[in-house]
């Protein structure tokens, strides 16, 4: 059974999906060849183990040399793009739903976490940044090498 710890911060989180729905509902995407900037916002969790906090982000089809991970006080910034993917062969989409361009998640921490000690992975699609949490906040701005 997950166990999922309420705070303020965590309902912040879910008014902040609940505008990322509208914006994906209201928004007119600009069709696949038109040349103009997209953006999409990929769907992130963040979780607690014993010793660390992790942000676990999906987004399959990204190139980790795209990505850039930012720990800035208590905050984590994650950018990266998604190309677009043409197919030649193609006459006419039936359905699109993929979303490609850039994207940018800024994830506000619970508590405070060692900066000098983070990491991040990127596994099957998904990136995972590992946070080591510390009792006192330290002053910390770094950019996380994906591994």
């Amino acid at each position: 059974m997950v166990k999922r710890r309420e705070s303020a911060r965590v309902n912040l989180w879910r008014l902040a999906d609940v505008d990322r729905l509208f914006d994906r509902l209201y928004s007119i995407s600009p069709p696949l060849s038109s040349g103009a900037p997209r953006h999409w916002t990929p769907d992130a969790d963040v979780f607690e183990t014993k010793n660390d906090l992790v942000v676990r982000m999906d987004i399959a089809g990204v190139s980790r040399d795209a990505v850039k991970v930012l720990l800035d006080e208590d905050t984590v910034i994650i950018t990266g793009a998604r190309k677009e993917e043409y197919h030649e062969e193609c006459e006419y989409y039936h359905q699109i739903e993929v979303e490609y361009g850039y994207f940018r998640r800024v994830l506000h921490l619970p508590r405070p976490v060692d900066g000098d000690k983070a990491r991040a992975l990127y596994r099957d699609g998904f990136l995972f940044v590992i946070l080591p949490k510390i009792e006192k906040p330290v002053s910390i701005h770094t950019t996380v090498e994906i591994l």
